[in-house]
């Protein structure tokens, strides 16, 4: 046996807890590592007994060996009938998905998902107060025009932020690097996040950030690289 796309593998269970109804479904197992080892149930023979394909090769560690560190992953989720006609916001698995509408009391994923949270989308916007100088400095910037060309955010377990400085153009914080592998979820980061705006010229030097996905923010703080003109 390969224990590979696209052998088909006969899964047992100790109890009946399979139905008709569960063909396209999968069962997923994580690995340590946060990676999801998919098999999408393709025939249903008993309550015990379902036939499905791995999406990716099995570790040895998951090979004819009984384990109990597994879900359901489903594709469509009921009853949402008190949002028939709405556009959702998704995380699925710790994945967002957009562009999806209740319907029949209903929402079908693209593809199933054993963690999900399903609910109206809605924007959280952050906006600083204007950059001043305490009365004190004796150095007045209220005439002065400023440019914030850069902006370092302190973040924890904090995902999908955009920053803006002008309030019309968002830049997107970078989140993936080479060592996050894509069959896992981007995580939630905690520490500094070094974002260069490109700046404009305001009387303000206001910093915005704004989320729009079902993702966590906590910002702890916020430092704006100042640069001051003439008025």
């Amino acid at each position: 046996m390969t224990w590979d796309v696209p052998e088909v593998l006969t899964l047992t269970a100790s109890t009946s807890i399979f139905k008709p109804a569960d063909i396209n479904d999968q069962i997923v197992f994580w690995t340590d590592e946060g990676v999801a080892l998919r098999l999408t149930i393709t025939a249903y023979t008993s309550g015990t007994v379902v036939s499905a394909i791995p999406t990716k090769a099995l570790p040895v560690a998951y090979q004819n060996t009984a384990r109990s560190d597994w879900e359901f992953a489903r594709n469509k989720f009921l009853p949402l009938n008190h949002l028939e006609g709405k556009e959702v916001a998704v995380l699925a698995d710790g994945n967002v998905v957009e562009g999806l509408t209740v319907t029949n009391g209903a929402v079908t994923l693209p593809s199933p998902a054993a963690v999900v949270h399903i609910g109206l989308p809605y924007i959280s916007n952050l906006e600083t107060l204007d950059i001043t100088t305490p009365p004190s400095s004796g150095n007045s910037i209220k005439a002065k025009t400023i440019n914030v060309p850069r902006v370092i955010i302190t973040a924890q377990e904090t995902r999908a932020l955009e920053v803006s400085t002008d309030g019309k153009s968002f830049y997107d914080v970078k989140e993936r690097d080479p060592s996050i592998g894509y069959d896992a979820p981007i995580p939630a980061g905690s520490g500094l996040y070094d974002v260069i705006t490109g700046g404009s010229w305001s009387n303000t030097g206001r910093v915005s950030i704004r989320q729009r996905k079902p993702l966590p923010v906590t910002i702890n703080c916020i430092t704006p690289e100042v640069i001051l003109g003439n008025g």
